[in-house]
């Protein structure tokens, strides 16, 4: 084998180990990560509506099979949306591989807009209530919520509650006064009191409702009269009647005891006192003394 031919093969054998080693190297060097993993315990993910995304301290880890995690240069990955992104609402912030985009990464970011303060710029139409009658109405009232990025809107008052439920009661209506009291409306965690004028509203008539009234108005003689079956017709100051039966009613009712003695078809008249009142009431129903007396009478068993 000639020098020459020698040296070719020797140059030959180089030029082949040289790129075995090369292409080795290339092929090690460019193995792409099997996952991304993000510090998303210290970066920011909590955000008022309006800030803007800010991923300062950000750090992307690439994960290999078989070989040690690598902690990426900024060149080496994308971020959508981008740092600086003004925020509206819950996002998901993803991080991409930038040599392949289908190895890729995401974490969430939570964007509140909480109510941080509630006002009543404008009070209800309605701010007198007669007691145990009426209900709140929110009807005309203007509420305002203050809220953490310094917005300021105007509360949809089908979203207010309020702490007191079904009719307002006046504490002092058996006193005959007013009361002032504080109706709590909520919002967004948040609270406002509305003033309003609670009236006493007693009873302040009493009489019997002789259309739907059924006593036992026939009694033999010596017989003491009982109340079941009339029916008080009441009126309230602010003008409500009310029909109370007084079957089976005694408390706030008294009445005449005494007996009914006298010569068939005598009328008498006997007195139901109702306290419920301002002051005590007097009703007076009309009885008889039946002409026959049956043994086991019964209301509708008397003739006069």
């Amino acid at each position: 084998m000639t020098r020459i031919r020698k040296t070719l093969i020797f140059v030959l054998c180089a030029i082949c180990i040289l790129c075995v080693s090369m292409f080795a190297f290339v092929a090690c060097g460019s193995k792409k990560p099997a996952s991304l993993s993000v510090n998303t315990k210290e970066i920011k993910t909590t955000y008022v509506k309006d800030e803007t995304l800010d991923l300062t301290g950000l750090k992307v880890t690439a994960k290999y099979d078989g070989k040690d995690d690598k902690l990426l240069e900024e060149k080496e990955y994308t971020v959508a949306p981008a740092h600086g992104t003004v925020l509206t609402e819950d996002t998901t912030v993803t991080v991409s591989y930038k040599k392949d985009d289908s190895i890729k990464t995401s974490f969430k970011v939570k964007v509140t807009n909480n109510v941080v303060s509630l006002e009543i710029e404008k009070g209800p139409d309605k701010t007198d209530y007669w007691s145990n009658e009426e209900a709140f109405d929110k009807t005309g009232m203007v509420i305002k919520a203050t809220l953490q990025n310094g917005e300021i809107e105007t509360v949809d008052l089908a979203n207010v509650t309020i702490d007191k439920q079904g009719v307002i009661v006046n504490s002092n209506n058996k006193a005959n006064e007013d009361e002032e009291q504080s109706v709590v409306l909520s919002y967004g965690g948040k609270t406002a009191e509305q003033k309003v004028n609670v009236l006493a509203n007693p009873i302040v008539e009493a009489k019997e409702n002789t259309e739907k009234s059924n006593p036992r108005r026939y009694y033999a003689s010596g017989e003491s009269f009982n109340p079941a079956g009339v029916v008080l017709a009441l009126k309230y100051k602010s003008g409500r009647t009310v029909d109370l039966n007084l079957t089976n009613m005694t408390e706030g009712v008294e009445y005449d005891h005494s007996a009914l003695i006298g010569d068939a078809g005598s009328e008498f008249t006997r007195t139901i006192t109702f306290k419920g009142g301002l002051a005590p009431i007097d009703v007076v129903v009309k009885c008889y003394i039946a002409l026959v007396f049956i043994s086991k009478p019964r209301a509708d068993s008397y003739i006069r």
